[in-house]
């Protein structure tokens, strides 16, 4: 190290205390090749760091100290001696190296005290003292110890990691722990590729999924649009041609001299019937009362799925006909339904098969999912509720309610206030005990017919037989 250290220097020495001052003349006295030569703004840098790099690497390679000498028996100013010997023969290359780095240090400091007194000459940076000058050539010294004071620490803390580590591998047998340790980091090389992999795989996937729903559900809400607008389109024509055939019908019947010709008269009428009165039929409105409370929590599911059935969007399994219009209204615990919005679902059973569908899914999501979790059954206020539609209503009106019939309304209801004119009453899932009570209650109110079902035969009712039953006790 300070072989190759001093081969440095030789080479830099001269055209160190030229390139440090900025004098313009100054040339360079040595004729290095162009391969050794290094430009005159990193020559001082590279002077000022090589001393440090020489003592880094001649503690870290320093070899181990060989024993102290047997002093014991010397007096004490010999065993000193040979002791401080010993020492400097072991530290004489790091002792070499710190002695020319301050002759450096002091070499530059004096090339800069020179470089500034050229330049007071000059007129140049008049505003320095002239004590400057001094202070600048000890300052390197004494900042080229403070350096070799910490670079020396690490040197000593390298030297201590190379000889563990010097350690360690002639610890090891033939190899084999060397291989191990190879083995080892692969393994765990190889391990962090796959996790990295396995993770960016699973990213990856992710994102594939979540643009695969994105672009799903974006073409399921293009169809949904693209649907309702064909539903809105049909509906459109569907009443523009009604009215065009009402109003051509009238003015065959006006054209027909209604009262001369009462064959021509006929005919005309019959003519009307057939453009304007397709798909009219006599309609029914149904009025249906969902006990949402507590009590019917294990049969909500139950109820909902017959609801449902009655407005399956095939025709010939639904009881349902077209022009029907079906109500839903929950029944909550007293004080909790609104008497302005009780109505979860108001619509009528459509002709259209894609309305049908809309119908049904629309219905789906309007039926009540989970029970009123607060104390009570207020039948008597969503009866109040259903009085109002029934009270508009026109045609034949049929009142289903689902419930054990318990009422713990504040208030109960009357037959005063429910008008059951024309209407026909299915209570279902009515306890045994409520069952008179109830039945008279719908008698006095003016039902045409009541049809009463406890637990038991609500659960084998099929809908075939509701249907038979509301048929054949229909006031109409």
């Amino acid at each position: 190290v300070v072989l190759y250290f001093l081969s440095l220097i030789g080479g830099f020495y001269e055209s160190l205390t030229c390139k440090v001052v900025t004098i313009p003349s100054c040339e360079d006295p040595l004729g290095l090749p162009a391969w050794l030569r290094l430009p005159a703004q990193s020559v001082g840098g590279v002077m000022g760091v090589l001393p440090l790099v020489a003592v880094f690497l001649a503690k870290v390679l320093q070899p181990s100290a060989p024993p102290p000498p047997d002093v014991s028996d010397k007096p004490f100013w010999e065993g000193l001696a040979r002791r401080s010997l010993a020492w400097l023969g072991n530290n004489m290359g790091i002792i070499f190296i710190l002695i020319i780095e301050l002759w450096l240090a002091w070499l530059r400091g004096a090339a800069e005290a020179s470089d500034r007194q050229l330049r007071l000459q000059l007129g140049l940076d008049s505003e320095l003292p002239q004590a400057y000058l001094g202070v600048a050539q000890w300052g390197a010294v004494v900042l080229a110890l403070g350096l070799s004071a910490v670079v020396i620490y690490l040197g000593i803390v390298g030297r201590h990691s190379r000889m563990l580590l010097v350690r360690a591998l002639t610890d090891l047998r033939y190899g084999a722990g060397l291989m191990d340790l190879l083995s080892a980091l692969f393994r765990a090389l190889a391990s962090a590729v796959v996790t990295l992999w396995t993770m960016l795989a699973i990213t990856l996937g992710r994102l594939l999924l979540k643009a695969q729903s994105a672009l799903f559900r974006l073409w399921a809400m293009l169809m949904i649009a693209f649907g309702r607008l064909l539903l809105k389109t049909q509906s459109i024509l569907y009443k523009t041609w009604a009215f065009l055939a009402t109003t051509v019908g009238w003015t065959l019947v006006w054209l027909s001299r209604i009262g001369r010709g009462g064959r021509r008269s006929v005919e005309a009428i019959a003519f009307v019937l057939i453009l304007g009165g397709w798909g009219l039929s006599y309609a029914a409105t149904y009025v249906v009362l969902i006990d949402a409370t507590g009590s019917e929590a294990e049969r909500i599911e139950t109820t909902n799925q017959t609801v449902l059935s009655w407005a399956d969007p095939s025709p010939q399994r639904a009881l349902l006909e077209r022009g029907d219009r079906l109500i839903v209204i929950p029944i909550r615990a007293p004080g909790n339904l609104d008497p302005t919005y009780s109505a979860l679902f108001n619509a009528t059973y459509p002709s259209s098969q894609l309305e049908r569908y809309d119908f049904f899914i629309t219905l789906r999501d309007a039926l009540p999912q989970e029970v009123d979790t607060d104390f009570g059954t207020g039948l008597s206020e969503a009866l109040r509720a259903a009085a109002f539609y029934l009270g508009e209503a026109e045609g034949e009106k049929v009142l289903v309610v689902f419930g054990n019939g318990e009422d713990h309304s504040p208030e109960p209801v009357t037959a005063s206030e429910l008008p059951l004119a024309n209407t026909t009453v299915v209570h279902l899932n009515l306890g045994l005990e409520e069952r008179d009570a109830w039945q008279s209650l719908y008698q006095q109110a003016g039902a045409a017919d009541t049809l009463l079902y406890d637990l038991a035969a609500t659960r084998s009712l099929r809908q075939a037989e509701l249907q038979e039953d509301l048929e054949m006790n229909s006031p109409n």
